[in-house]
């Protein structure tokens, strides 16, 4: 009789593991699935972000400044807060923000896909 209870007993512990696997292996399907997409929004986004990015720049006038800093050193030296003030008054902030948020998510999701991947390739070799 004892037989028979650890042998349903691990019967059932097996199919609760079997289950749990198969439940892992779908969720990290899943989430594969999902940052791989997020990757690919990202890289599309990307493009047309940077081509903003370098229109705002060229229309705020933030590179001539930027460019006095490496031509006329002594006007550098000798107003530097007015030129810092004119540098972050043209700065193009909203796109610089959204360069960087791409990029940002960019790398969130590659290093998401990765997490997941190996996580994928555990619970396959588990079941």
């Amino acid at each position: 009789m004892n037989q028979d209870i650890d042998k349903r007993t691990g019967d059932i512990i097996g199919a609760v593991m079997v289950r749990i696997s198969k439940r892992r292996l779908a969720k990290a399907r899943f989430m594969v699935v999902f940052h791989v997409a997020m990757f690919a929004g990202t890289i599309a986004a990307f493009i047309p972000v940077m081509n903003y990015a370098a229109d705002r720049a060229s229309q705020s006038g933030f590179a001539e400044y930027a460019s006095l800093v490496f031509s006329d050193w002594g006007y550098v030296v000798s107003s530097w807060r007015s030129l810092l003030l004119s540098m972050a008054e043209s700065a193009p902030i909203l796109s610089a923000a959204a360069l960087l948020s791409i990029i940002l998510i960019f790398v969130y999701s590659l290093r998401g896909t990765f997490k997941d991947v190996s996580a994928m390739r555990q619970a396959m070799s588990i079941s």
